[in-house]
């Protein structure tokens, strides 16, 4: 399968076409990232490996059905707080509200089928199977991407039809999970209204006390619920979704005048020195680094759609596959 690399979030934002939601960096990079794009009359299969540990929170599309599933050496990925393991892949049903925590070290599939669209809309659902079928519909997923890309003697119709099938047979042989215990839906069903407060309040003044009081939990069970979830803690999940709001903003300022400070002020940062230093530890490269370096991308797509390349800066494709946008909440 053909690879894009990316050097940074915003070009593994893509592939979350008509996603509201939001993507967030919680560490330093760690390794290369690529994804890679295809899409099919009724399918599409997207992959990312994001080489830093990043959490996707939000809601999905209501036009199909997903089915998500994951490959890791050390940490799993983790939805809504469960882990999707060798034995395990999830449903996310139209319009759904999904929470993913990918580790650096893991790889992520998500097929979306129009054959889901009447699949338990809003709600998720991780289903439990033999490690044997859940490789095969991975290895299904990634050798039906190959196909469509290199074999020109197949049609894309009979490519699709197979993945579909696939789906259909995974599901069948899978049974849906049984809630796990309770005190580890306390933990998680804190952290995620804790996450929630954050959202509303990530301007003000936030300690770990007011998200205590906000979700009626002691700080063990959130600080819990956190490590759950996202492996952080809630002051540091706190800290990188502001910074990732920050990079978010200068990206999409770059054609106006921007002052930095009053980005930063404005998530919450009252100390512009710390704030350039814990950007810098995140992103590898300043405040004004980043804006620069969306200046310049946006006068290259620019330069390019003057000469006739209307496809924008992401359009290195193979054939077969697409380049999508992302929706994003904003400020």
């Amino acid at each position: 399968m053909a690879h894009e690399h990316c050097d940074d979030l915003e070009q593994l934002q893509r592939g979350f076409a008509g996603w509201d939601a939001e993507l967030i960096q919680l560490g330093r990079i760690h390794g290369a990232a690529w994804s890679s794009m295809t899409l099919l009359p009724s399918t599409r299969i997207f992959r990312v490996h994001a080489g830093r540990s990043v959490v996707i929170r939000g809601q999905l599309s209501a036009g199909v059905g997903y089915v998500a599933l994951a490959s890791s050496h050390y940490t799993h990925v983790r939805l809504l707080g469960q882990p999707l393991d060798t034995s395990c892949f999830a449903i996310m049903g139209r319009g759904a509200r999904i929470d993913v925590f990918l580790p650096a070290d893991a790889t992520l599939c998500i097929i979306g089928a129009a054959s889901l669209a009447d699949f338990a809309p809003r709600r998720v659902q991780i289903r439990t199977s033999t490690p044997e079928s859940v490789a095969h519909l991975l290895h299904c997923a990634t050798s039906t991407a190959d196909a469509a890309l290199s074999d020109r003697t197949r049609t894309r119709l009979a490519i699709d039809d197979v993945l579909n099938r696939q789906i259909r047979l995974a599901i069948e042989s899978s049974v849906a999970q049984t809630p796990g215990a309770r005190t580890r839906s306390l933990r998680t069903s804190a952290a995620l209204r804790a996450c929630r407060f954050i959202e509303a309040h990530l301007g003000q003044s936030i300690s770990l006390a007011d998200l205590c009081k906000h979700c009626g939990a002691g700080v063990r069970t959130l600080e819990y619920g956190f490590r759950q979830l996202y492996d952080t803690t809630p002051i540091s999940f706190i800290k990188s979704q502001r910074l990732s709001r920050a990079r978010d903003a200068l990206l999409r300022m770059s054609g106006q005048p921007v002052v930095i400070q009053q980005v930063a002020t404005r998530l919450g940062f009252t100390h512009m020195g710390q704030f350039a230093q814990d950007y810098r530890l995140h992103f590898d490269e300043s405040p004004s680094t980043t804006l620069q370096r969306a200046r310049q991308r946006r006068q290259a797509d620019r330069t390019m759609r003057q000469q006739g390349d209307v496809a924008g800066p992401f359009n290195q494709r193979p054939l077969s596959t697409h380049t999508l946008s992302w929706s994003l909440r904003r400020e």
